[in-house]
């Protein structure tokens, strides 16, 4: 939900975890990714166009 774009060994680095668990993490919450945000949260980039991995 940021403009700043980070690798996922950068978000693993920063959690303290493997950049593996950031991907399975992503995983298993993009499909949920609506109900994550309030409802008028802006996203800089609409969830639709997020990569699917």
């Amino acid at each position: 939900a940021s403009d700043e774009k980070r690798s996922q060994k950068e978000i693993g680095d920063i959690a303290g975890v493997a950049d593996v668990t950031i991907r399975q993490s992503y995983k298993l919450m993009y499909p949920h990714a609506a109900k994550l945000f309030p409802d008028d949260f802006k996203f800089t980039i609409p969830i639709d166009q997020l990569p699917q991995m």
